[in-house]
């Protein structure tokens, strides 16, 4: 008989609310316990929160002194404690059991410029010194586990990919409308210069010229700044960018099943979760060939080589809008996309990690 496992998981992500780490977690999570009854799941958090995840299984409050945490977790004998995110101020010592933690990307080390001093010394120095240090080591993507692997040296038996997918509740809405929606083009981020603003206003500005009729609409916080509304006033296009900010799950998926095109031109991305949710509802999808995204969208996106290069998504937005075949090649290579990802499937190689990870 196999022996019972006791699992404790850090969720500060799932406390945060709208991080995509957040929402990786509690989906895996909301599966894993409906697959597993037989492990007793133990979630560590450092205050109250009102998530229907833990009504599910018993919660831990502990301080955010590390030191404090470790003594507070003392007696509890977990066989495996999983660390999400892996600091420097993570409880690690002092505890019993094997110790594994997600990494989702390394955007920091991509992109040092956009990141302070502090977070630049932990990522580089810190992280890979504790990414050694344990059991087992999660992630989203073949190519972050291979990045994992090379540059924090981490040996890829410890490593488990649990990729990302799409909630059921993303499908195309049919929406009635006397407009042709071809020429609305949208973008979903929160704003920073990871995901390349400049390059999309700046691509846009050509299609719009072309396209007096064309339209962009962007979600996300961040996006009303001083230095973005100048640069729309300054480019006479008041009347053609919409900024929406944070908006609900269903607004957005009417907003893809409303969009001609998504246009998601990151500089990095770990995996990219906006591209799948575009297809989903059957939305075009023009984005970037960095990092990750070339291996979650395979063949289902228009992708750019440059994600600098404003006139080449400019170019490739504007094939979208303008030919039928290849709008509707996407939209079929995208439905297909989607299906190659499933949170029940992530869950079960989870399980099957936590209890490879325990012997």
């Amino acid at each position: 008989m196999q022996k019972k496992l006791k699992i404790g998981i850090f969720t500060r992500p799932i406390d945060q609310g709208t991080s995509g780490s957040g929402f990786h977690l509690l989906e895996l999570l909301n599966q894993l316990f409906d697959l597993d009854a037989e492990t007793e799941y133990v979630l560590i958090h450092h205050n109250k929160n009102g998530n229907a995840i833990y009504g599910r299984c018993r919660e831990i409050i502990v301080s955010r002194n590390p030191l404090l945490a470790s003594f507070q977790l003392r007696n509890e004998r977990f066989d495996i404690v999983h660390y999400n995110p892996l600091t420097i101020i993570s409880p690690i010592f002092g505890l019993s059991g094997k110790k594994v933690t997600t990494i989702h990307g390394a955007s920091i080390l991509f992109l040092p410029t956009q990141f302070g001093l502090i977070k630049r010394l932990h990522a580089k120095y810190i992280v890979p010194f504790l990414a050694r240090r344990m059991d087992g080591v999660i992630t989203v993507s073949k190519t972050s586990a291979s990045f994992i692997n090379r540059t924090y040296k981490v040996d890829s038996n410890k490593l488990c990919i649990c990729y990302n997918a799409v909630s059921n509740k993303y499908a195309h809405l049919t929406i009635s409308s006397s407009t042709d929606k071809r020429s609305n083009i949208l973008h979903i981020s929160k704003f920073s210069e990871r995901k390349n603003p400049w390059a999309l206003l700046a691509a846009f500005k050509l299609v719009f010229d072309k396209l007096p009729d064309a339209r962009l609409q962007i979600i996300g916080s961040g996006w009303g700044n001083d230095k973005v509304t100048a640069w729309i006033d300054e480019n006479g296009l008041t009347n053609a960018i919409e900024l929406l900010g944070f908006v609900s799950e269903e607004n957005k998926i009417e907003c893809l099943s409303k969009a001609g095109v998504f246009v998601f031109p990151s500089l990095y991305e770990g995996f990219g979760m906006p591209n799948l949710e575009a297809m989903a509802c059957s939305c075009p999808v023009v984005t970037t060939r960095v990092f990750a995204i070339p291996e979650i969208v395979g063949d289902a996106a228009i992708l750019v080589d440059n994600p600098n290069d404003y006139r080449e998504i400019a170019d490739k937005t504007l094939s979208i809008i303008q030919d039928t075949q290849i709008r509707q090649r996407l939209i079929e290579q995208g439905l297909k996309r989607v299906m190659a990802f499933s949170w029940t499937e992530s869950a079960k190689d989870l399980l099957s990690f936590y209890r490879r990870t325990s012997k």
